[in-house]
């Protein structure tokens, strides 16, 4: 059976307080890190079909590699750099995504944390895989719906049609060649 843990207010806004310190100090990691991320999201989605797959597959990875930089934060094993050098300079730029980049992937070179990263991503392409394949099916039967049986329910099997006569259809079209010749 699953134990479930409660917890109260208090202890649930320390923890997004505890987030928000976390991102205080060191605000210009993660800011790159989120633009790395974009970045890469952007450059993959523009891959036709396999882009969504590889951003799919390596998406938990990079997720782990924040993970792990808030946890490097928090228990003090990673320092924020010092601000010589850094800012708004291309220097201090590249220097910022070279550095949000490598916490990124960091989850790429531990292979005790790869091996279940990348089942996690297996899976998770999975359901992205057939989440997709649904969404084309009921596409198809939605589309597919105007094409049933209904159609022919105009006025139904074996009706007929009383008091129709045939139309002069010549009357209407000498009127549409007398108002194009008076052009």
């Amino acid at each position: 059976m699953i134990d479930i843990k409660k917890a109260d207010l208090q202890h649930g806004w320390s923890w997004v307080l505890g987030g928000l310190v976390t991102l205080k100090n060191d605000m210009s990691l993660w800011v790159s890190m989120g633009f790395v991320y974009m970045l890469i999201a952007i450059v993959l989605k523009l891959v036709p079909f396999i882009g969504l797959l590889l951003l799919v597959l390596i998406s938990p990875m990079m997720l782990a590699g924040a993970l792990q930089t808030a946890a490097d934060q928090l228990s003090g094993a990673m320092t924020a750099p010092t601000r010589s050098g850094s800012g708004l300079s291309p220097q201090g730029i590249t220097a910022n995504l070279q550095r949000a980049a490598g916490r990124l992937f960091i989850t790429f070179s531990d292979e005790e944390k790869l091996i279940p990263l990348m089942v996690i991503s297996t899976l998770a392409l999975g359901m992205v895989v057939a989440i997709n394949i649904l969404a084309v099916l009921e596409v198809e039967r939605v589309r597919e719906a105007d094409d049933r049986g209904h159609d022919g329910r105009v006025l139904g099997f074996g009706a007929e049609t009383v008091g129709e006569g045939p139309i002069d259809l010549e009357r209407f079209d000498r009127k549409a060649l007398q108002v194009a010749e008076r052009r």
